[in-house]
């Protein structure tokens, strides 16, 4: 099982919008590319399908602090038939 880092910008903390960044290969790299509040990184499992239903990302932090949004976490990434799709991870 080999874990790439997403790295993501959250555009708009009324929404779950972001912006892919990069990837990485160790959560290291992935930290010292977020230059601002505004970037999450989440570990990803290569060939790891994701499931059909939206799920939290499970591992994904704001690694400068997440000051200007609802959650610690970033929106979940859900693939469904070929689209991705987003969900704000909250707490219920």
């Amino acid at each position: 099982m080999k874990t790439i880092w997403i790295v993501g910008k959250a555009l708009d903390s009324g929404t779950s919008s972001w912006a892919f960044q990069g990837a990485f290969d160790s959560k290291n790299l992935a930290e010292n590319y977020c230059i601002d509040d505004k970037y999450f990184i989440g570990p990803c499992i290569l060939n790891d399908p994701m499931p059909a239903e939206l799920v939290e990302w499970r591992g994904a932090y704001y690694p400068k602090g997440a000051k200007s949004h609802a959650s610690s976490a970033p929106a979940a990434i859900v693939e469904l038939q070929g689209r991705t799709r987003t969900k704000r991870n909250t707490e219920e």
